[in-house]
């Protein structure tokens, strides 16, 4: 009984690890587009608190972010990110506030928004 035990224990450990399923390439860019998507939803439905000390305020972009980053991983969540700023950059209001288009890149938030890239 114990031998039977311990060869179900090795087959379930080289199966589990062996046998992993993997989403194709176009299912991953779906989801980095769909992750875009959610860091520009996410800038306009949570909370934007405005700081004193700074004009850059508080969004839910980086929860979006960290979201692409952990679920997608680091290629996948920076094809994301990039997604996101450059349909920002070309005018699209993606980013807080509605606000989009090249402006918003070299404006005081522009660092931000570049670091997102980097961060996912």
């Amino acid at each position: 009984m114990r031998a039977l035990v311990a060869e179900r224990l090795r087959l379930t450990r080289w199966d589990s690890g062996a046998e992993r399923r993997v989403l194709s390439g176009s299912a991953m860019l779906l989801l980095s587009i769909a992750g875009a998507c959610l860091t520009g939803l996410l800038a306009q439905v949570c909370v934007r608190l405005p700081l004193g000390f700074t004009p850059v305020p508080f969004t839910g972009q980086v929860l979006g972010v960290l979201i692409c980053g952990a679920f997608l991983g680091g290629g996948y969540g920076l094809l994301s990110q990039v997604i996101y700023v450059g349909a920002g950059a070309t005018g699209l209001s993606r980013f807080a506030g509605l606000s989009g288009g090249f402006g918003a890149l070299q404006g005081v938030t522009g660092g931000y928004l570049i670091g997102f890239v980097v961060a996912a």
